[in-house]
């Protein structure tokens, strides 16, 4: 089982006019399971295996690299005013980066690119 925590822990102190603009990944979460579903349908193309067969396979492999994640990240914010602050997720968006790429190789050897 694979545990992974993530918290932001933000102290406002003698500061005014501050606005904290939390980050809703949803959207990025979906994006990233969606590619990874496409790079599993281009893989098996390439390879030309079904996709079922395709599956456990990736399944076993995470289920070896699983492991506990605990992110923890803080913000002191002091003697500022009209400020805003944004928790973007950049480990998140780093790896649909990286995920872009796989498919993008993958479709080169398809020649779709």
């Amino acid at each position: 089982m694979s545990i992974s925590t993530k918290r932001t822990l933000i102290l406002i102190k003698d500061s005014h006019n501050v606005r904290v603009q939390p980050t809703n990944n949803q959207s990025l979460v979906s994006l990233q399971i969606n590619l990874q579903w496409a790079i599993t349908t281009v893989a098996s193309i390439i390879f030309n295996e079904p996709i079922v067969t395709n599956r456990p396979r990736v399944q076993n492999k995470r289920q070896r690299s699983r492991k506990n994640q605990i992110n923890n990240k803080g913000i002191l914010i002091s003697n500022s005013q009209n400020i805003e602050i944004s928790n973007d997720d950049i480990e998140l968006i780093s790896n649909i980066e990286v995920l872009f790429q796989v498919l993008e190789t993958l479709l080169m050897q398809l020649d779709i690119v």
